[in-house]
């Protein structure tokens, strides 16, 4: 096994980064400090917690320009949109800020004689994996609203190294308390980056006490592993918390419906720049799949191939370039051909740059539709399906580029019933000004968030959660999302003990008891 994590650009090829992994022993260590740091930040007041929290984003402003440039050259997402999401990133982050004294209240209730309280505690330290393509943003979503709970992290970011070493930074600095000056001087951090590797790290989630919750965000494959290492620490009967939780969210095929009365020229503004083609088509939650109504069908067709057509790929480091290459190279490339060419067997027509390039034989077409992208980079043209078949592995499966399949549909019923005939069930969105149209879709789908006019974006007021393979349920982000990181801790109080015969109904007495009624 590699003993260093060795990172290019996907642009230039070059490393940008080099360092070797952590062993088994020195994770421990980190994790034990963040453990000693949890035992004291879970102590310090709400109120005060959410303060040094605010003090923390405030990094994220100031190094924002520095932070950007990192995540371009490691995942090859344009300039400008690395910046957006940093900016984006911090707004959440002061969002969640907001949210935290009303998610994190006691709930009471009172009944006669009796008051029960329901408080929020912290689980302790929190696991979180997070992936490379929105490096800032996915990692926030589980680090805000498990340190505003008062736990403390540990953040696997091999992909985006860079990202999780500037969280260190940020949140690892905060004053734990006033008897405690700092983590450091305490030998305890706050949130620790954790440069393991996957072995490493897969040995921490089933063997390390301290780990009391995991959070992931990749793949379905990666995900079901994740899910499969619960079993086997809940196996290991050495620990003293072998049963813990795990939220996912992972893949998606997420589909968008335009019905006839959209403003189309809006509507596919949105999902061509936002919807598709944002960070080079590499999102979890971006539209994958377009349903149309066949009265606007060929407006729509036309509209989205303009918009494809004008977006072109270029250095990511360049402030004018709308595309990069894909992270994952050439191998992610082939992977979008192989769709290309199975939707056109089924009779799909294929356009790329506002052309129909159908008739082009198989060598040809990849030449137009697999590009060169830099020195070592690769990219994909960004594609239209027009007729895209439902069977066509572009409508079932996810794809993970600027490739979009387009089918024809008479009704919205017809256009949910596609939509929720997936695996996945992450987001789906409808494109209409008819409120009764909107409410049909948004009824039927079975996906975790549905947008109205909107996609391919998470808000943190609101819930987010992955259905069926795209999630195991598990709430992120809103008031919710506070809640799955903390345990509930149940406290019932009687102004004044009750005799027994009072407090029973009969016929229930003490004989009742020693019989074991209420065993």
């Amino acid at each position: 096994m590699a003993t260093n994590n060795v990172l290019r650009s996907p642009y230039t090829g070059d490393i940008v980064w080099n360092e070797p992994w952590m062993t088994q022993d020195e994770a421990l260590t980190a994790i034990k400090s963040a453990e000693a740091a949890s035992k004291i930040w879970g102590k310090v007041p709400l109120k005060e917690r959410i303060r040094r929290v605010r003090q923390a984003i405030a990094q994220f402003e100031t190094g924002r320009d520095e932070l950007a440039v990192h995540i371009t050259s490691t995942a090859g997402k344009p300039i400008s949109q690395s910046g957006i999401e940093i900016d984006f990133g911090v707004g959440k982050m002061k969002t969640l800020c907001d949210l935290a004294t009303e998610a994190l209240a006691d709930e009471m209730r009172s009944d006669g004689g009796l008051e029960y309280i329901v408080q929020r505690v912290p689980k302790g330290v929190i696991d979180i994996i997070s992936p490379w393509n929105y490096p800032v943003f996915v990692a926030l979503v589980g680090v805000l609203p498990a340190l505003l709970s008062g736990n403390a992290v540990v953040l696997r970011h091999a992909t985006a190294p860079h990202v999780g070493a500037f969280f260190a930074k940020c949140f690892g600095s905060i004053h734990l308390g006033a008897n405690v000056p700092s983590m450091n001087d305490a030998g305890s951090k706050l949130l620790v980056h954790m440069h393991t590797s996957i072995a490493t790290h897969d040995w921490l989630g089933t063997h390390c006490d301290a780990i009391a919750h995991r959070i992931f965000t990749g793949s379905t494959a990666a995900g079901r592993r994740i899910y499969e290492s619960l079993g086997q620490r809940a196996a290991n009967a050495d620990l003293r918390q072998p049963f813990i939780a795990a939220s996912l969210e992972l893949g998606g095929n997420d589909a968008a419906y335009v019905h006839k009365d959209a403003e189309i020229a809006t509507a596919c503004d949105f999902l061509a720049v936002i919807g598709r083609l944002h960070n080079t088509g590499q999102s979890c939650c971006s539209t994958k799949r377009l349903l149309v109504h066949s009265d606007v069908y060929q407006q729509v067709c036309e509209t989205m191939a303009a918009h494809f057509a004008s977006t072109t790929s270029g250095n990511p480091m360049d402030a004018a370039s709308a595309l990069g290459p894909l992270y994952r190279g050439a191998a992610a490339a082939e992977e979008l051909f192989a769709m290309v060419l199975d939707a056109k067997a089924r009779g799909a027509r294929v356009v790329v740059g506002g052309k129909d390039v159908t008739n082009l034989g198989e060598g040809n077409l990849r030449q137009t539709c697999v590009l060169p992208c830099g020195p070592a980079g690769v990219t994909f043209a960004p594609t239209l399906l027009l007729n895209a078949p439902v069977t066509c592995s572009a409508m079932r499966d996810e794809s993970f580029g600027p490739l979009l399949p387009v089918a024809r549909v008479t009704s919205v019923e017809e256009a949910v019933t596609i939509a929720a005939d997936s695996k996945y069930g992450l987001t789906g969105s409808v494109w209409t000004t008819d409120a009764t149209v909107a409410k049909t879709f948004v009824d039927a789908s079975d996906t975790g968030t549905c947008y109205v006019n909107w996609c391919n974006d998470v808000h943190a007021r609101i819930c987010w959660e992955g259905l069926k393979q795209s999630g195991n349920g598990s709430r992120g982000m809103g008031l919710d999302g506070f809640k799955g990181l903390t345990h509930t801790k149940s406290v019932l109080k009687s102004a004044k003990p009750l005799q027994i015969s009072q407090s029973l109904p009969d016929p229930i007495t003490i004989a009742g008891l020693d019989a074991g009624l209420f065993v």
